[in-house]
This record gives structure tokens, C-alpha cells and sequence, in this order.
């Protein structure tokens, strides 16, 4: 059974690629396989460009030839054999869910079930132990700063301070909650971090909530910062 949402599609693809890779075949036959003049010579075809650029009817180099000859060759080749003509699944009859047998798809599925027998046992330890319990295992730490190095850095810096942009890891304010569980949470599933203009509600008071927002992690600047608080516990929290 095909993924197409009509009988039509299967058909357009079929007959588009049959079509043009005939087309193609016959266009470089009877194009290489005329009654050869022996006699011919190098001469314009009287197409000129520029004034002075002009066409010649020199005929294609033979490696030139031969090589169109088999890329075409070797295109109808593999799609007899292999799917990619609509529903025609190939005479070899290849899927790709046969690298993890029947009812199992794609290459995703397969990374993950290699990684899962190569590195399965090691966070299987791992998850089997408290998140506090980790900050102590030596292992545990060099494997979650490698991760962090792989997959983290990006956008929280290297040595977790935050790239342009990003929250800083390293200090004591916690915009969705500092606690182990939340932060495992965040990790896992992420969050949403699209924060819509706040200029218009704000107004004036743009300065303050800056200023208080710099306080939290240990940064000074002119504001109010008690209106700051005020405004940013009424609307950012």
C-alpha cells in the first residue's frame, strides 16, 4: 500500500521519469548512430552572438558521449531495481525497514537501537539513581559534561554562561524553577522561549523592569527596582 493520496500521482512519476529517460536514450541513438561523412569538416553553422562568436558543428568529444551513455544506463538500472518510479518497489523488492525487520521503519529507528545496545546499560545505572545522588559520581559528571559539550554549548556557552540571548546556567535565578526534577523536565522537554514585545504594556517602566531583571544575577543598573519587582511579578512570572 502506497503513501499517495490518488492513483494519479504514481502514474504523473511514472510516466514523467519512463518517459524522459527515453527520450534521452533515443535523443543521444539517433543523434551518434547517423551515416557517417567522412569527408566532414569543422564549419559554422552560420548562429553567431556578440558579432563575433560563432557556432561550429563540432561534434561532441567521444568519452563526452559515452559517458552520457552510461550515467543513463546506470539511472535505468537502478530504478529497475530499486523503488523510485511511484508505487514500483524495485525488483530487488528493498525497503528500508528490513534493517530491523517487519513492522520496524526507517534509519532513525535503526540508530536508535544501535545506541540503545552500545550505551543502553550505561544510562540505564544512571537513571536507576537519585539526580542528587549523581552530583557525587565522578563518572556521571564526565559523562553529563560531555553531553552538555555536544549538544548544549551552543546556545549556553561553553562554560554555561549564556550565549546572546540565552539564560545563564550559572547563576541563582531560575526562570522555570531551579529544583532537579524541573531541570530535568527542561531538558527533556524543552521550553518555550518566544517572549512577545512588552514595550506597549510597559511603557516607561521598561527601565525598571530591566534594572531589576539585571539584579537577579548580581548586576547593577538605573531603575527602580521595587517597581521593577512589582511589574515583573504583575506580568513576566
Amino acid at each position: 500500500m502506497h503513501d499517495f493520496v490518488s492513483n494519479f500521482w504514481p502514474w504523473y512519476i511514472f510516466i514523467l521519469v519512463a518517459g524522459s529517460m527515453i527520450w534521452l536514450f533515443y535523443l543521444v541513438f539517433s543523434q551518434s548512430h547517423g551515416v557517417k561523412d567522412k569527408s566532414h569538416k569543422i564549419e559554422p553553422t552560420g548562429h553567431k552572438w556578440d558579432e563575433d562568436l560563432e557556432e561550429l558543428n563540432t561534434p561532441l568529444p567521444r568519452w563526452w558521449l559515452q559517458l552520457f551513455i552510461a550515467t543513463n544506463v546506470f539511472g535505468a538500472l537502478y530504478l529497475l531495481l530499486y523503488p523510485g518510479i511511484g508505487v514500483y518497489g524495485g525488483l530487488l523488492d528493498w525497503r528500508s525497514a528490513d534493517f530491523l525487520g517487519e513492522g520496524k521503519t526507517g534509519q532513525y529507528e535503526t540508530e536508535m537501537s544501535t545506541a540503545d545496545t552500545k550505551y543502553g546499560a550505561l544510562y540505564d545505572k544512571y537513571l536507576q539513581q537519585d539526580i542528587n545522588a549523581l552530583t557525587s559520581d565522578k563518572d556521571a559528571l564526565v559523562t553529563g559534561s560531555r553531553l552538555f559539550s555536544t549538544y548544549c554549548i551552543q546556545c549556553h556557552g561553553s562554560d554555561a554562561g549564556g550565549g546572546p540571548g540565552f539564560p545563564n546556567l550559572r547563576d541563582t535565578a531560575w526562570q522555570w524553577g531551579g529544583e532537579p526534577d524541573i531541570i530535568k523536565q527542561t531538558i527533556s522537554g524543552g521550553r518555550l522561549g518566544a517572549m512577545p514585545a512588552w514595550g506597549p504594556v510597559l511603557g516607561d517602566s521598561v527601565g525598571d523592569v530591566a534594572a531589576y531583571v539585571m539584579s537577579l544575577s548580581g548586576k547593577q543598573s538605573e531603575g527602580n527596582l521595587d517597581v521593577g519587582k512589582e511589574k515583573f511579578t504583575q506580568l513576566c512570572v
